[in-house]
């Protein structure tokens, strides 16, 4: 009897610790949390309807139940099976929770989904360029795009040039411009669904390179290797130039098959510090280059040969220039003696004792029957002069030390350089110089200007006066307007060069198109930019 209660109050008890023991509905959590299987479209899209796929291991057993919320509601609703569809997306961001709860009402941990729904229209992205660098004027380029539908329709790609209004199918997801015309390429991009529904217009800008072309011209004449170059002159009604520069090299470039041709007569240890050429009105194509060695040569650029050395001055011979018409050449030596002589028959026909130091540009042009020459001199002054009279009509100081460079425009302007760090811009009338303004260039980025010595080597003027081209040791390229001195554009060496002047700019020129600039550099490369886009 004793033993039966006994016995009886050990299964009470027992029964009491069972019960006791097992979870309440209070006790969540106690399963993982379901996993996401699929969302369909992800992202969602703005007025569609959204399918959302769960699993959890008990649904394989039908041991629970899936239930879901917005997370800002406190009401859970049971879901039957795993897949939850919302018939339309709002433009609100799609947060949501979901838990499984089985059949004794206990609870697995919540899943939070969260995503931001996207409109119905395609999307667009610009994913690569060729070349990545962006684009060179007149060479090609290639924008490489993606596009996708978020309702994953098929998509036609379009595009346009800013400001058009008709927009161009593209029947690759690429566009090729087989040569790019302008400064600054922009563009606009759409794609459009089967349904007609657009992508917002992408729009893509990108600064164009002004370098068109480049020739190593020592090693394209059969050097071993380039030539630091210091002289440059455009040979008239042909696409060939003359260049000149250290270790005696002088050549005949052909910029359109980019071959270059040796000439030969200057000292080989010696530099050939300026040249000049001139088709003459007997239709002579005649060059002209100017030594250390102490020669001056005159060349028939059509043979490629020396007609006539002169060996007039008392040390370096150091600038040149023709009559425009070609019947005279002048020579300028370290001496302070300029030199005028017949091109035909080599004979000098005019002395000019510009002063007792070396001259260093000199710049000619026809007035009626009259030859006058611009002078460039060491001591800091230029001054023009009569030719054939063999007389100084003015005089002018323009610089702190040498006026190693000067323009002249076709209404006589003149631009001189030195060393100050702008270009002087002057007027010459009735026999009298005067100062218009001065040309100032930007300003060398901060990382620069304690290495760089930044000093103007070549300037000239665009044929019908109106702008104003420069090139200094920095390697930039400026350019101006010439009626107020505003500062246009600014172009650069390839990166990397700029860091040390002795790979900078030594001359450059303006094509008679005045689209187009051809420099000589010190790396040894004569270099094809494009100027002509302006405001």
């Amino acid at each position: 009897m004793h033993l039966a209660k006994h016995s009886a109050s050990a299964s009470a008890i027992a029964l009491t610790v069972i019960i006791l023991a097992r979870p309440t509905p209070s006790q969540s959590n106690v399963y993982p949390a379901p996993s996401l299987v699929e969302i369909r479209p992800n992202p969602p899209v703005v007025g569609y309807p959204v399918r959302i796929t769960l699993h959890h291991p008990l649904l394989d057993v039908s041991a629970g139940q899936l239930q879901w919320r917005y997370t800002d509601s406190s009401h859970w609703h049971t879901m039957i099976g795993c897949q939850l569809t919302l018939s339309e997306v709002s433009e609100k961001p799609l947060h949501l929770e979901f838990r499984l709860r089985d059949s004794q009402g206990r609870l697995s941990a919540p899943l939070e989904i969260y995503r931001t729904p996207v409109r119905p229209t395609p999307q667009l992205w610009v994913i690569s360029t060729e070349p990545a660098e962006g684009p060179t004027f007149g060479q090609p380029f290639r924008i490489n795009l993606v596009a996708q539908s978020p309702l994953s329709r098929p998509v036609q790609l379009e595009w346009r040039r800013a400001g058009q209004t008709t927009w161009q199918g593209l029947a690759q997801p690429a566009l090729t411009l087989n040569e790019v015309s302008t400064l600054q390429l922009q563009l606009e991009f759409r794609a459009r669904d089967a349904d007609g529904l657009a992508s917002p217009p992408l729009r893509q800008s990108w600064s164009v390179n002004p370098l068109m072309r480049s020739y190593p011209v020592a090693r394209r004449a059969g050097l071993a290797s380039n030539v630091p170059l210091h002289a440059l002159a455009l040979v008239p009604r042909t696409d060939a130039v003359l260049v000149g520069g250290d270790r005696g090299f002088l050549a005949l470039l052909d910029l359109t098959t980019g071959q270059a041709y040796l000439l030969t007569g200057h000292h080989p240890e010696k530099t050939v510090w300026n040249v000049a050429a001139v088709r003459t009105s007997r239709d002579e194509l005649l060059g002209l280059s100017a030594s250390d060695d102490g020669t001056a040569i005159l060349w028939d650029l059509r043979k490629r040969a020396p007609r006539t050395v002169f060996q007039d001055h008392l040390g370096a011979v150091t600038a040149v220039a023709f009559s425009p018409d070609g019947l005279f050449a002048f020579t300028g030596g370290r001496d302070g003696l300029c030199l005028m002589r017949d091109t035909e028959t080599g004979k000098i026909v005019q002395k000019m004792q510009v002063g007792p130091n070396a001259i260093c540009a000199l710049r000619s042009w026809s007035g009626g029957d009259n030859i006058f020459l611009a002078v460039g001199h060491s001591a800091g002054f230029f001054s023009i002069w009569d030719a054939r009279a063999g007389k100084a009509l003015a005089y002018q100081v323009a610089d702190v030390e040498q006026v190693w460079a000067l323009a002249i425009s076709c209404d006589l302007r003149l631009l001189t350089i030195g060393r100050l760090p702008y270009v002087r811009h002057w007027r010459y009338l009735d026999n009298k110089i005067q100062h218009v303004f001065d040309l100032t260039p930007q300003p060398l980025p901060q990382e620069l200007r304690w290495h760089v010595q930044q000093l103007f080597t070549g300037v000239a003027f665009t044929p019908d006066g109106q702008y104003a081209l420069a090139c200094d040791t920095a390697g930039r390229l400026t350019l101006w307007r010439t009626d107020n001195g505003s500062l246009l554009h600014t172009f650069s060496l390839p990166a990397g060069n700029a860091a040390d002047s002795s790979f900078g700019f030594s001359a450059v020129e303006i094509r008679p198109d005045g689209q187009s600039a051809i420099t000589a550099d010190r790396q040894g490369f004569v270099r094809l930019w494009f100027i002509g886009e302006r405001p």
